[in-house]
C-alpha cells in the first residue's frame, strides 16, 4: 500500500516553510522578481524530501 504525502495550500507547515525560505532568499539578496519563484508545488516537494530552506532558496536564486 503507498503512502501518499497530502498537505493542503493552507496548512500551517506549508507556512512556515514559505516563510522560513523567504528569510533565507531575503539573506541571500533575492529581489523581488526572484519571490515570484516561490510557487507552492516547489514548496511541496521540499517538504516531501526534507530539503531544508537554505539549499531551496539557494537553488532558486542560481
Amino acid at each position: 500500500m503507498a503512502v501518499t504525502f497530502d498537505l493542503q495550500k493552507s496548512s500551517p507547515a506549508i507556512d512556515s516553510y514559505r516563510e522560513a525560505l523567504q528569510n533565507e532568499m531575503i539573506k541571500l539578496g533575492a529581489t523581488e522578481q526572484e519571490f515570484n519563484l516561490i510557487k507552492d508545488a516547489t514548496i511541496r516537494n521540499a517538504l516531501k524530501r526534507n530539503r531544508k530552506p537554505e539549499d531551496v532558496a539557494w537553488a532558486l536564486l542560481q
